[in-house]
């Protein structure tokens, strides 16, 4: 990343710029990494040291490529008596990973090592890694070397003596951490110390120090509260810090915007649970997406979502009957509660937005019923578009409407017939066997033939291959779009007319046998169609997306297309 100069801010001329910045991820395995998650803390690192080198022209530093992670060791040069050194390959056991390099030379005592750390803050706090290996073949069994770690006179290995033959045996690396804090003075002073026992003095291959600060955090501490509620009730414990990190070191689950939770994505994510009640706490909140996860239980009361334009609930096992306080949530723009136990009787207002196509609201597969004037209602266990129950009233209403209407029709029929003359009444040429189609019940006949390479599919097999509609790839005028594998491996997009679509079936069959005649080669291949429960359109399925997505890079599977292209 490349910084343009800053203009001039001193009488000299003198500016303060960036030329580059280069940015080095850790390990997410590291003591460093794990403890700065834990703790909320910074570890900035003060030093990195590759002890016991022998004195040569050899560079300051022990860096990339030895070290993979570009880690910056200064090499600390000693007396040959008191450096030991390796050819042989190290196995790097411990977590670390430090270099190879470092750990085939080690600094060995007289009998002790000495290693002093000034000039530190007297106030900090400090994390500290040794790493070993044991690389004398003569020590060969365990206690042959052991020692213990002090700092400023305090023992820090309570555990036991330090025996890294003991530990890992021979040439593998040993790291041990301890958390120090300085003198007054701003010193540490480490100690090797070797046991009355040890016949060999104390070694030590390098050294890490790294001074621990605290950060404000990026998401404040009330709605980190509510993330953490979130996260109890559905068991997302795994995911630890600022729930607002930038991408990739955050929540996955999370959106934010300017430290603010903007969108909650837990699709199919299975949690388990119930919906946690914290959610209504995070007013910023525009989309949630819970669907596909064994949810129980109810919904919450969400009226302080006052910005929730997006509410999926669907294909889980919540219970009870839809809150009135969805109703008040005027910029929600999509509800889906599809494929539950909800049950009783669905807001009023709710169903007057999804008439007025201000609300996409799906709620077929629940035992759910409308509001009539008599506020009586049937069940909608199998389509949103429930049937009311009519009062006697209505029916008479309904009925001598519906005479009143046949009349006319029959007297207009009759006047055009006599205008037209009997030829009026000679019926079409039939169609031959092979020509006639064959519809299912309750559907209108095709009046052309559609060619045999057109299928007709059962609704089962339209939710086989789409999951069930877990499977939702976009959504438009027409309905929503899934994609979906059919029995024969083929790979399709499906278009799934929504409830509030009001093309009848007649239309829609008429359309089928308009497409099935549409062929050319830069036109999605239409496969076939479904009008049962759903009324359904198959095409085939454009893995590299649309001309827009080619053009620009949309999609992350392709690179843009070039212009002469």
């Amino acid at each position: 990343m490349f910084a343009s100069l800053a203009a001039p801010r001193t009488p000299n001329g003198d500016a303060p710029f960036v030329s580059s910045l280069e940015l080095r991820p850790l390990l997410s395995k590291f003591a460093s990494s794990i403890l700065m998650s834990e703790t909320n803390r910074i570890f900035s690192p003060a030093r990195h040291a590759n002890l016991g080198v022998l004195p040569s022209v050899e560079p300051t530093f022990t860096r990339y490529p030895d070290d993979q992670f570009d880690r910056l060791w200064l090499n600390v040069a000693a007396e040959p008596r008191n450096v030991k050194v390796t050819e042989s390959p190290i196995d790097k056991v411990t977590k670390e990973t430090p270099p190879v390099k470092v750990l085939q030379s080690s600094l060995i005592g007289e009998p002790d090592i000495l290693l002093p750390y000034q000039g530190l803050d007297p106030h900090g706090v400090y994390f500290v890694e040794f790493h070993f290996a044991e690389i004398d073949p003569a020590v060969n069994a365990s206690g042959r070397r052991s020692f213990n770690i002090y700092a400023n006179g305090d023992l820090q290995n309570t555990d036991g003596a330090i025996d890294v033959f003991g530990t890992v045996g021979a040439n593998a690396a040993l790291t041990q951490y301890f958390v120090v804090t300085p003198t007054h003075a701003g010193d540490i002073n480490f100690s090797f110390t070797v046991t009355n026992t040890s016949l060999f003095p104390a070694c030590l291959a390098g050294a890490e120090l790294f001074n621990v600060q605290s950060h404000t955090d990026i998401t404040e501490s009330d709605l980190r509260n509510r993330i953490e509620e979130i996260k109890l009730g559905l068991g997302l414990s795994s995911y630890t810090g600022d729930p607002c990190l930038p991408s990739g070191f955050g929540y996955n689950w999370l959106n934010c915007s300017n430290a603010q939770i903007s969108a909650i994505y837990l699709s199919n994510y299975h949690t388990g649970g119930t919906i946690p009640s914290a959610i209504s706490a995070v007013s910023s909140i525009t989309k949630i997406y819970m669907n596909g996860n064994e949810l129980q239980g109810g919904i919450p009361d969400l009226s302080s979502l006052i910005y929730l334009e997006v509410l999926d609930l669907s294909n889980n096992n919540l219970n009870g009957s839809i809150p009135q306080s969805l109703a008040t949530l005027k910029n929600l723009k999509v509800l889906n509660l599809q494929n539950k136990n909800l049950s009783g009787t669905i807001p009023a207002a709710l169903l007057q937005r999804k008439h007025a196509t201000l609300l996409d609201f799906e709620f077929s597969g629940n035992q759910l019923c409308e509001e009539s004037s008599t506020v009586t209602c049937v069940s909608s266990a199998s389509t949103s578009n429930t049937s009311r129950r009519k009062n006697n009233l209505g029916v008479i209403i309904g009925a001598v409407a519906a005479g009143i209407l046949l009349m006319v029709m029959v007297i207009i029929v009759g006047i055009y017939f006599v205008c037209r003359g009997r030829r009026a009444f000679t019926p079409e040429q039939p169609l031959s066997k092979k020509q006639e189609v064959q519809p299912s019940k309750g559907a209108p006949a095709i009046e052309k033939v559609l060619p045999n390479s057109i299928h007709e599919f059962s609704f089962q097999e339209i939710m086989s291959a789409i999951d069930n509609l877990n499977t939702l790839i976009g959504k438009g005028g027409y309905g929503s779009v899934y994609k979906g594998v059919l029995s024969d491996d083929r790979i399709v997009a499906l278009k799934v007319a929504s409830d509030m679509s009001r093309q009848g079936s007649k239309e829609f069959l008429n359309e089928v046998n308009l497409l099935s005649r549409v062929h050319h080669k830069n036109l999605v291949k239409f496969l076939g169609y479904c009008k049962e429960e759903k009324l359904v359109l198959v095409y085939e399925f454009m893995a590299k997306g649309s001309l827009f997505d080619c053009l620009h890079s949309q999609n992350a599977r392709i690179s843009p297309l070039p212009w002469t292209t």
